[in-house]
C-alpha cells in the first residue's frame, strides 16, 4: 500500500492555483458546455473546486466544478482528455455531486 502523502508515478496530480491556470480554465469551459448540452440546458460557470491532471498520450483532466442553471447550483466532476497535437478536447465523463 501506497502512503497518501507520496504521488503515483503516471497518477493524477493536483493542478496548483487552478483558478488562475489558463489551460484549466479553457477545459472547465468546455467540461461545462458539453454537460449543458447532455442535460438539454445551459449551464453556467460559477467555480472551479478542484483540478487534477494526468499525463497519458496526451492529458486526463479531472474537474470538481460548481455551476448554476436558472439560478439553481449543480456540483459536476468532469473527466476530460486532451490528445496530443491540435485535436479537440473529449469530454470523457461527467456525474452530478454533492461532495462540495
Amino acid at each position: 500500500m501506497v502512503p497518501a502523502t507520496v504521488t503515483m508515478l503516471g497518477g493524477h496530480k493536483d493542478v496548483e492555483d487552478h483558478e488562475n491556470d489558463a489551460k484549466v480554465q479553457e477545459v472547465a469551459k468546455f467540461a461545462v458546455q458539453q454537460i449543458g448540452e447532455k442535460a438539454g440546458k445551459k449551464l453556467d460557470l460559477v467555480k472551479i473546486h478542484s483540478a487534477k491532471k494526468q499525463v497519458v498520450a496526451g492529458l486526463n483532466y479531472v474537474l470538481v466544478l460548481e455551476t448554476t442553471a436558472d439560478g439553481t447550483k449543480e456540483t459536476h466532476e468532469a473527466h476530460v482528455y486532451q490528445p496530443l497535437g491540435d485535436q479537440p478536447l473529449k469530454l470523457t465523463a461527467s456525474n452530478k455531486t454533492d461532495s462540495w
